[in-house]
């Protein structure tokens, strides 16, 4: 029934008791901290809102008092272009304050630009503006008329994107949405209709007559102004029985703006509509709309004042909760700390005695018991640990024996449970002491397997592991009882053989282990050979400390590798030197690079049907300063070893696609680009994305391109080979397999290789059509390529009979020094251009 508290149990057992009670306030703190945080977020979300829609009632001020000034320089500005001048003055002063408005509205666009969005709609305002400022003849007088209108329209429709923005319009308290929507928005287009009557009577008065296009948009205009009065009293209803308290400082207003509207209506019927002759001045018409039209945007600004203190009010209401929320949570906290901290007190002192009793008793002090007065589980506690200190000599023994496990783990491998490298390192430091007072030889064998990777890529890190279990155990075999065997890690091994008579007796053993190692090892129903390379320093001739023998047996390790799998080599002096050789070789190749050493040579491939060109192959070339031409076959296996090959390759395929782009500039286009591809740069992650950036950053054409891949290469990883394959097919790149024939294990994938060419070995094409056999397999690669729908390429062509062998197997393309040898690239660029036959057709 218990078992369900075992997990919390397990934890609190591992803490001390600052850490439990620290643990569980924590978990009664989170989910309270969780919740009012999320409580706190949510009002700051609420107060951020409203001070969102303040901010959009400020800005709506701005441009409530930009449209007011704005209708009264169109009213203004239409009578004296019909000829009413004394506006003069007065339109010289309105414009320099709508000149003054436009920068503070600019200001508040920056200011609420992330808020409310508004620029983009006030810049077609001030486009408006300027074209106005144009206008200043009678015959443009509608003209500027419209434009007024259409500045007042886009300033009303910017109003309506911040109440949007801004979330006053989406309000969700009545009293506040009611009175913005009935006397911001209502009202406004109301004043609106006022507006343009204004405008429009006080160019009439000024011009002294009316005609029936005019009279026809005031009776609109009369209408529009009348229903508009209706929707504002409606919403007027709305408010006051939401918000009665808004009544009383409304009504009057809106009360005097109706009488307004009604005196400034009765008095156009009367002194314009009804006339044959307008007598009544401009002056005195426009002043009688103004004053209702004013009158509407101060009960406009009175609303906003409204609304602006409803949401201060619920700003301040929601700033209080969150301080009461704040202030109860720091009351509570002090409250749970005080009695945790009481707790941990009473606590604590129980268990200061028994520390100080174990303190005591760690110090040798085996009758140190403890004494606990308390009547809680802590007097448990005592008497389990006076119990302890009774089987404490049980225990330490127990604990000498742990020690001695943990110091074999400490020098023994733990997977094969060979000697590991510290183990080693003792061991041989302490023979060569005995071999050198005995004045005897020793010798350490360094083993390291073959195609281990292989099998860990292949088959798994498992399949891995039981190879060198399997491994482990045959070197440790009776028949090697005179040496004992280390592994180093990874694959990696060693022997030491502590007596030796002569350097011949090392070797023995060496071919023993070879032998064995070579016998067939079932993983996972999978049959293989362990096969290893081993590498043999002696002591004292090969070096007297330990570091030298190790390095001097690594090695030969390597050379021994180099030779081919399952082999053995001794260590000579000239080893080192090769070595040295080798680093100072691999310095200058890093050189080369830098010091520009490198360049292409350009070997063509032509079309047996009809002898023309069809590709060149880049074949790199190493000027050495001092060593003059260094083969590629010196320097780029250094290269592969090294990993220079990496840079080294992408500089052939940069300098190729120059070359190949300077050869259409002088018209030479029809001619591809063939270049080698390492098995370093084939297998890095990058390769792609790295093709594609040279391809780019060369501006060059991939459907020219061919890259020229070896069996050996392809055959490390297939599935990854045949989706780099296709990736680079897809960018248009031409694949062939080099070398196709030297090996065997790529004739079962060749089928599913996404490849365009084989390209036949030259040491299959040096003896035909003499040699029976070369023959036999050039002959079954060239249909084997047919059948699979792939062109076939023969390398190394040097004889007229090569060729005509070649082309009556229906061979598609040749290379070799029959046709040309490598050039430089200004002596291909001359034989591409002659365009001439390099072979005689038949």
């Amino acid at each position: 029934m218990e078992n369900w508290l075992l997990p919390a149990t397990a934890l609190m057992n591992r803490l001390n008791y600052m850490q439990k009670f620290f643990l569980i306030g924590l978990l009664l703190v989170l989910p309270c901290g969780l919740f009012i945080t999320l409580l706190i977020g949510n009002i700051n979300k609420e107060i951020e809102t409203l001070s969102t829609e303040r901010q959009g009632l400020e800005y709506i001020a701005k441009i409530s008092q930009f449209i007011e000034n704005v209708q009264q320089h169109r009213g203004m500005n239409n009578a004296y272009l019909h000829g009413e001048y004394s506006f003069e003055q007065q339109l010289i002063s309105k414009r320099l304050v709508i000149e003054k408005d436009i920068p503070q509205l600019r200001e508040a666009n920056q200011r609420y630009r992330d808020t409310l969005q508004p620029e983009t709609r006030f810049d077609q305002i001030v486009d408006n503006w300027e074209l106005i400022k144009n206008v200043t003849t009678v015959s443009d007088a509608n003209l500027s008329f419209a434009l007024h209108s259409e500045i007042i329209s886009q300033s009303i429709a910017l109003i309506d994107h911040v109440s949007n923005t801004s979330g006053l319009k989406i309000d969700r308290h009545k009293e506040s949405y009611y009175l913005f929507d009935g006397l911001i928005g209502k009202l406004l287009a109301m004043l609106e209709h006022l507006g343009q009557t204004r405008g429009i009577a006080s160019g009439i008065a000024a011009d002294k007559q009316l005609g029936m296009d005019l009279k026809t948009q005031l009776t609109v205009l009369r209408g529009l102004i009348r229903s508009a009065l209706d929707i504002v009293k409606g919403s007027l209803t709305m408010i006051y029985e939401e918000a009665p308290w808004l009544q009383p400082s409304i009504k009057q207003q809106m009360d005097a703006i109706e009488q307004g509207i009604n005196q400034f209506i009765y008095w156009l019927d009367t002194e314009i509509m009804t006339v044959s002759t307008v007598e009544i001045p401009s002056p005195t018409i426009y002043e009688m709309g103004t004053s209702s039209i004013h009158m509407g945007f101060e009960l406009q600004h009175t609303s906003m004042s409204i609304i602006d203190h409803i949401l201060q009010e619920r700003i301040e209401k929601w700033a209080r909760q969150r301080m009461m929320i704040l202030a109860i949570l720091t009351f509570a906290c002090l409250v749970v700390a005080y009695l945790f901290l009481g707790l941990y007190r009473s606590v604590i002192h129980s268990v200061h005695a028994l520390n100080h009793a174990s303190s005591r008793l760690a110090e040798g002090d085996l009758t140190a018991r403890v004494t606990l007065n308390s009547q809680d589980e802590l007097l448990s506690v005592g008497k389990a640990y006076n119990h302890m200190a009774e089987a404490f000599e049980s225990i330490w023994s127990e604990r000498k024996a742990h020690e001695e496990q943990l110091k074999f783990r400490a020098y023994h491998d733990q997977l094969t449970g060979l000697p590991n490298r510290v183990n080693f390192q003792e061991q041989l430091q302490s023979h060569i002491g005995e071999a050198g007072r005995s004045n005897q030889m020793l010798a350490i064998l360094f083993i390291d397997l073959d195609r281990f990777k292989i099998v860990n890529d292949t088959l798994g890190h498992k399949a891995g592991d039981l190879l060198l279990q399997t491994v482990a155990n045959r070197l440790s075999d009776e028949h090697f009882v005179n040496c004992q065997v280390f592994r180093m890690g990874g694959d990696e091994f060693t022997a030491i053989i502590p007596v030796i008579e002569s350097k011949e007796e090392a070797i023995s053993i060496a071919e023993r282990m070879l032998t064995i190692l070579d016998q067939p090892i079932i993983l996972d129903s999978y049959e293989m050979k362990a096969s290893a390379s081993i590498g043999i320093s002696v002591y004292p001739s090969d070096g007297q400390t330990l570091q030298e023998l190790l390095v001097n047996a690594d090695m030969s390790m390597y050379v021994a590798k180099k030779q081919g799998s399952n082999g053995y080599q001794l260590y000579h002096p000239l080893l080192k030197e090769q070595a040295q050789r080798k680093q100072a070789m691999e310095l200058e190749l890093r050189m080369a690079l830098e010091r520009d050493e490198f360049s292409l040579y350009y070997q063509p491939r032509i079309q047996l049907l009809n002898g023309h060109f069809t590709t060149v192959e880049a074949l790199i070339r190493w000027n050495h300063p001092e060593l003059g031409l260094v083969a590629p076959s010196i320097f780029i296996p250094l290269a592969e070893e090294t990993g220079l090959i990496k840079p080294i390759g992408e500089w052939v395929l940069r300098t190729a696609c120059r070359q190949s782009n300077l050869w259409c500039t002088e018209g030479i286009s029809d001619v591809k680009m063939a270049v080698n591809i390492s098995g370093i740069q084939f297998q890095s992650e990058h390769f792609i994305q790295d093709i594609a950036d040279i391809l780019a950053e060369s501006d060059f054409d991939p459907n020219k391109l061919e890259f020229e891949l070896t069996e050996s290469v392809v055959m490390v990883n297939v599935p990854q080979a045949i989706s780099k394959m296709k990736q680079l097919r897809d960018q248009g790149i031409r694949i062939s397999i080099d070398d196709f024939g030297t090996g065997f294990s790529s004739l079962s994938y060749l089928k599913y290789f996404p490849v365009d060419i084989l390209k036949i070995d030259r040491s299959f094409v040096k003896d035909i059509p003499f040699a029976p056999k070369d023959t036999a397999i050039t002959k079954t690669i060239i249909g084997l390529a047919r059948r699979l729908g792939l062109e076939v390429v023969a390398e190394g062509v040097e004889t007229e009979e090569q060729m005509a062998f070649l082309r009556s197997r229906n061979c598609n393309e040749a290379q070799g020094y029959l046709l040309s040898k490598p050039l430089p690239a200004f002596e291909m660029t001359a034989l591409l251009k002659n365009h001439q036959l390099l072979i005689q057709m038949p």
